[in-house]
């Protein structure tokens, strides 16, 4: 079968989508280096009487925890939400054998909470729109 793509259509990026892409990168990552990745998504939610306050979306991958997505409703911040959420992700990622943490922040958003974390900044990449810059930031695990 050729590889020449005949049609090249604009798609919904699907589950189903992700899942045939995701699964040949992993059969990639196999044949190059005989190991998977170890990709294992998680989320821990923090909730009062039911009501959502916030979540933490993770991905351990390579021997690292990605933390992908942190949010806190506004009415719940300021009240230490945030820092258990990433200690809970820290666990998680400590049972994991994921040798450091990892994460992006845009500059308006909070690149101190980070650092407070115990975050190192390991480079600022500047020249989005409305001036914003991504910071992207490590913390050692082990």
């Amino acid at each position: 079968m050729s590889c020449i793509p005949l049609d090249i259509v604009e798609e919904e990026p699907t589950d189903a989508l992700k899942k045939v892409i995701i699964q040949g990168l992993i059969q990639h990552s196999v044949e190059t280096t005989g190991y998977d990745g170890d990709l294992t998504s998680f989320a821990f939610t923090l909730r009062n009487n039911g009501e959502f306050c916030g979540a933490i979306v993770s991905k351990a991958l390579w021997g690292a925890l990605h933390i992908r997505h942190l949010f806190i409703s506004p009415d719940c911040r300021g009240q230490g939400m945030g820092r258990t959420l990433m200690e809970k992700a820290f666990e998680r990622g400590k049972e994991l054998h994921c040798h450091f943490a990892y994460v992006e922040t845009l500059s308006f958003q909070a690149l101190g909470f980070y650092q407070k974390l115990g975050f190192d900044l390991e480079f600022t990449r500047p020249g989005y729109d409305k001036g914003v810059s991504f910071h992207y930031l490590r913390k050692e695990l082990t």
